[in-house]
């Protein structure tokens, strides 16, 4: 690559980190700072939403990290739990995706499984009781989303280095696979936009269709 494309390279990869830090680290933040109770069994205390937000962070950018054109959730979880601050959670991958990440994806509940509130510093996969005062095995979503901001944290560090040109080559190399397979299928559903439009209940914001991926 030239200058002019690592440079290119590099303003891409700071719009990803900078898209992250809204969309991802605030948002994460803001519900981990909620005063929503998870104690009152009338609430969830946005487990849920940490959960499935810590899961789409790992398998983005554990699949931006590694080397394969294609992404595999379970591989890109054991590559990004790499970075988390206690060794050894890479074993867990499987686990992880199986059990909770696709039970909160596609059946809103684990699998067999529960999830909860707790402290920070605690184990992310732990096992107690439930309302029932039967054993179970839960995901604690304080926990991981500790280790996940913890590891976005990380990767901005390492993009601060003098020496990450080939850490920002790799990124750069693995958003275009990213990008050329989602307008490959894009293309079999829609034509081609010139903008993206995400309704909400307030209205329609319309975005770039570089919002996420970069130009």
């Amino acid at each position: 690559m030239s200058n002019h494309d690592i440079n290119e390279a590099r303003d891409r990869v700071c719009q990803l980190m900078d898209k992250t830090k809204v969309y991802v680290e605030t948002d994460l933040r803001k519900m981990l700072d909620s005063e929503c109770n998870s104690d009152e069994y009338s609430s969830g205390g946005l487990a849920v939403p940490i959960g499935l937000t810590c899961f789409a962070a790992m398998d983005l950018f554990g699949f931006l990290l590694g080397k394969s054109k294609k992404s595999v959730t379970e591989h890109n979880f054991e590559i990004f739990m790499g970075l988390f601050p206690e060794q050894g959670y890479e074993q867990y991958a499987k686990p992880l995706n199986e059990f909770y990440r696709n039970g909160l994806s596609h059946h809103f509940f684990p699998k067999g499984c529960g999830i909860k509130r707790g402290h920070p510093k605690d184990k992310i996969l732990e096992r107690g009781l439930d309302q029932e005062e039967k054993l179970l095995d839960y995901l604690n979503v304080d926990a991981l989303a500790n280790a996940v901001l913890g590891s976005l944290e990380r990767i901005r560090e390492e993009l601060r280095q003098p020496n990450s040109v080939e850490l920002i080559k790799n990124i750069n190399k693995q958003l275009n696979h990213l990008k050329n397979g989602i307008s490959k299928k894009l293309e079999h559903i829609t034509p081609s936009p010139t903008t993206q439009t995400t309704t909400s209940a307030v209205g329609s914001v319309t975005l770039p269709p570089s919002v996420l991926l970069g130009k």
